[in-house]
């Protein structure tokens, strides 16, 4: 006879399909698509690396502070930001013209580039408000959405405008009401509640 029973049904089979289809959808995905996947998981990571408070908006000003790194306000002419890494000190500049809403974001942008483990990057609007071509830049914009708009706290948000759901029907002034309580552009909080499923693409046109 066989001792100690027999292995629970399915255990060893359930965690290789989980494995083929966590392969097979990575496989299915673009560059650019990988590249801002990975940058929605380095801030997910690093909100909870914080302990985060995802009731209120998202200092990332003060997390930068906090986490000893440079932080300056200058004009910079066409750029909007800038990271520089030099050995285990590293510094963000912030182009101090833009909105305070555009600083915020491109904080958060530059902030992305140093958890990612990126050395340097100086960046115009392009890689800030448009789409970037290049992976790094593309991690790093995700990686600012998902920061200052994690789900957790849009989801607040919505619930204290008496909002909740998916493919939300918001209109303009509701768009910009929440915008200005996470402090971002009416136009990245249209592109992240895009991304979260709580509002449809037809919401960017």
């Amino acid at each position: 006879s066989r001792a100690g029973g027999r292995r629970p049904r399915g255990d060893g089979a359930s965690d290789a399909r989980r494995d083929i289809r966590a392969r097979v959808g990575a496989m299915a995905l673009t560059p650019y698509q990988l590249a801002a996947r990975d940058g929605i998981r380095a801030a997910q990571r690093e909100h909870q690396r914080l302990g985060t408070d995802l009731a209120s908006r998202v200092e990332i000003f003060d997390v930068i502070e906090d986490e000893r790194i440079w932080l300056l306000f200058r004009r910079l002419g066409n750029l909007y930001g800038v990271y520089q890494r030099y050995g285990e000190a590293c510094g963000i500049v912030i182009d101090s013209q833009p909105p305070l809403s555009l600083q915020r974001y491109t904080a958060a942008h530059e902030y992305g580039h140093h958890v990612l483990g990126h050395t340097a990057s100086a960046d115009d609007e392009e890689r800030i408000q448009r789409r970037p071509r290049d992976l790094r830049e593309v991690a790093a914009q995700a990686f600012a959405g998902e920061f200052l708009m994690p789900l957790q706290l849009v989801n607040y948000t919505l619930r204290t405008m008496g909002l909740s759901g998916r493919y939300l029907s918001l209109t303009p002034r509701q768009v910009y009401q929440f915008a200005l309580e996470l402090g971002v552009s009416y136009r990245a909080a249209v592109t992240q509640m895009v991304g979260q499923h709580k509002l449809t693409a037809a919401a960017m046109r």
